[in-house]
């Protein structure tokens, strides 16, 4: 015989299932033939045999049956694990054999088992177009997030920034010297400036935009991964979000899918089959998403998770709603429990199904996307919700797709990795180094030290090489659901005028004024401002607020103040329209509220004033003075407080920080200190 020769029980529809899923992998390199027409060339074995097990004759005679012709037919197209595992793994053998006589004997049930969990496909799934329709949602992600932070990126770290980023690489030399480099791995070592910051957003912006269109993928997603790292480094706290880390874990992974052997567009049958590996590392990446997402809120202790009462709070309390979170926030307290449970059931159920053959798999799809959809309906979170619905993609094969899309068959994609010899190793190596940084990320969505502690120290530091290049990271979105809505807001107001609030463009301010539908486009400044309003609260009391509040808490919020007073206008581009565009303001103060939707009426806010948590601060004299120095107020409530206190920077906080994984060491960043002078009577003249 010239090929192998599988032989089958024709008569068998299970039977001809499998053989035309055998078949299609693989391809001519092996014959297939029922036994009604071949058992005359094989006297030897009898009729019966043939009809009650497949049976493999391979070209130099030798004849298996059952479990082991298929593992030795699999061996033959690639698959050889299956093959090693009957021969060497003690009891695998005995097992396969015993489950092939089990199937064989109830071949009907296993006939309607298999259609239930797989559907009507046949042969082993192809994924040329999910590739396509993957890597072509992730470029339009890339394309939505570079543009975003490019029209507020000036403002934020450019060089007259609330954290310049030049500034922030110059201190971590200072402590770290040469080893800051590794430890921060960004293009902004070479030039941190606003030029530099442009070209990244929008140089990133335009590969992704050629990415979309099909042209040469594999290199262009991996400028928008270096560049986009580059800026999540250099964005300090503006950048600290978690769907920026899960960018750039996708598209790390996409490094993985991405084709990298042409340079214009391509049908996606003309492309070499993607390399089922990549398929499966963003399987997992979802799973970690989605589980954690899930576990953490129940893990870490918040009662409202618990007892289903967390969406009581959710439209009100999220950082930015829009029109329809008042609609959502007047859903009978019934629909509340209900959605709650439902939401918790997809992130700690459904996940699972990540894993599970393709049918399952579908619904599991659908249960995130629908997830997502809702999510970003009733709240802007930014290019989240469009991120993880991409990332899903790669739950799909291309059978999934409407049949006017679906890749023409061309036959059977072999070999199945579609990658050189060279890159078969590299990927391996990769993939299991990948699969192993997943172990801490889920672990620490416990919340249990104990578990921490069982990681075997060459993970760990694995774990400690990955972190600086953000491609494993942890998840857990709102763990903690907050109960209460702070709003911070600045007044300001000129000699002898009345306290005017400056509008911000996205955040609660006006109660007459209607939330707005801002997503995919991330205001991050605004996004931050609800984080320091919760960090004020929890300060806030009757002895006042802490003066580290914004010394170490919030380092950019006092160079906001500062902005406001000296009227620099790349930060007050990301405000909105100020009373005090043409003459900067005599004084400024943070003032700390509390806002909740209204129950009905004309307004769409209720709020209630809790008194001033900082300030009044008055300009320099001197026009020349450095930045960082104001002329202050007190911090705390009312006009009491603590004094604030000249802070000098300490190595141990980017000592401490660098190296971290990404959520220790961003909160650590945070806490570099903004130096503000003594205290003085805010009643007393300007110097």
């Amino acid at each position: 015989m010239e090929r192998p020769l599988v032989i089958w029980d024709g008569d068998c529809g299970f039977c001809r299932r499998s053989v035309d899923h055998l078949r299609a992998r693989a391809g001519d390199r092996i014959a297939f033939e029922p036994y009604q027409s071949a058992h005359d060339r094989f006297p030897d074995i009898p009729r019966e045999a043939f009809a009650a097990a497949v049976h493999l004759v391979e070209t130099d005679g030798r004849v298996s049956r059952g479990a082991e012709a298929v593992y030795r037919a699999l061996a033959l197209v690639g698959a050889r694990l299956p093959l090693l595992a009957h021969r060497w793994v003690p009891g695998f053998a005995a097992a396969s054999e015993w489950g092939y006589r089990l199937v064989a004997a109830n071949r009907s049930l296993a006939a309607r088992v298999v259609h239930l969990l797989v559907g009507d496909l046949v042969g082993p799934p192809r994924f040329r177009l999910t590739r396509a329709v993957f890597l072509r949602a992730l470029a339009l992600v890339y394309l939505v997030a570079f543009v975003s932070l490019g029209v507020q990126v000036h403002g934020l770290v450019g060089e007259a920034g609330l954290l310049p980023a030049g500034e922030f690489l110059e201190w971590a030399q200072r402590l770290r010297g040469g080893e800051a480099v590794l430890l921060l791995p960004t293009l902004g070592w070479l030039g941190a400036g606003d030029t530099a910051l442009s070209v990244m957003c929008y140089g990133g912006a335009a590969a992704a935009a050629l990415a979309a269109l099909g042209f040469s993928q594999g290199p262009l997603f991996a400028v928008c991964f270096a560049l986009y790292l580059s800026l999540v480094h250099l964005g300090q706290a503006f950048l600290s979000f978690q769907w920026d880390v899960l960018l750039t874990e996708t598209g790390f992974l996409a490094l993985l899918l991405a084709p990298w052997n042409h340079l214009g567009p391509r049908r996606p049958s003309r492309e070499p089959p993607p390399a089922p590996v990549a398929i499966w590392l963003l399987r997992v990446l979802v799973f970690k998403l989605m589980w954690s997402s899930g576990v953490t809120k129940l893990a870490w202790g918040d009662p409202t998770w618990r007892n289903l009462t967390a969406l009581d709070y959710h439209y009100w309390t999220q950082p930015i709603p829009n029109p329809l979170s008042w609609y959502a926030s007047q859903l009978p307290l019934l629909a509340q429990r209900v959605s709650c449970a439902l939401m918790l059931a997809v992130e700690l159920v459904v996940p699972f199904l990540v894993f599970a053959p393709r049918r399952p798999r579908l619904v599991a799809f659908w249960a995130f996307v629908i997830l997502q959809l809702a999510i970003g309906a009733t709240g802007n979170y930014g290019f989240f919700n469009l991120l993880t619905i991409a990332l899903c993609l790669a739950l799909l094969d291309d059978h999934a797709f409407p049949a006017v899309i679906r890749v023409p068959d061309t036959g059977a994609d072999t070999p199945p990795e579609g990658l050189s010899r060279p890159r078969r190793p590299l990927v391996t190596v990769l993939a299991v180094l990948l699969v192993l940084l997943q172990v801490p990320p889920l672990l620490g969505s416990f919340n249990a030290p104990r578990l921490r502690r069982l990681e075997p120290r060459p993970l760990r530091v694995l774990t400690a090489a990955a972190s600086p290049f953000l491609i494993s990271n942890s998840y857990g979105l709102f763990r903690v659901m907050t109960t209460t809505r702070p709003e911070i807001q600045v007044e300001a107001r000129a000699e002898d005028g009345d306290w005017t609030s400056l509008p911000f463009r996205y955040k609660a301010g006006d109660p007459a004024r209607a939330p707005r539908f801002l997503a995919p486009h991330m205001p991050r400044l605004d996004w931050q401002m609800w984080f320091a309003a919760l960090r004020a609260e929890s300060l806030a009391g009757p002895s006042g607020v802490d003066a580290s509040w914004l010394q170490r808490g919030d380092p950019w919020l006092a160079r906001l103040v500062e902005a406001v007073l000296r009227g620099d206008q790349e930060v007050l581009a990301l405000l909105g329209p100020s009373p005090f565009a043409a003459t900067p303001p005599h004084e400024v103060r943070l003032v700390l509220w509390q806002y909740r939707f209204t129950d009905h009426g004309p307004d769409w806010w209720q709020r209630r004033r809790i008194g001033v948590v900082a300030g009044p601060w008055r300009p320099p004299q001197s026009p020349g003075s450095p930045r960082g120095w104001l002329v202050g107020g007190a911090v705390g409530i009312g006009t009491t407080g603590r004094p604030n206190a000249k802070v000098v920077p300490r190595p141990s906080v980017l000592l401490a920080s660098i190296g971290h994984p990404w959520s220790s060491r961003i909160r650590l960043l945070m806490a570099r200190p903004s130096p503000l002078p003594p205290a003085i009577d805010p009643s007393a003249p300007a110097r």
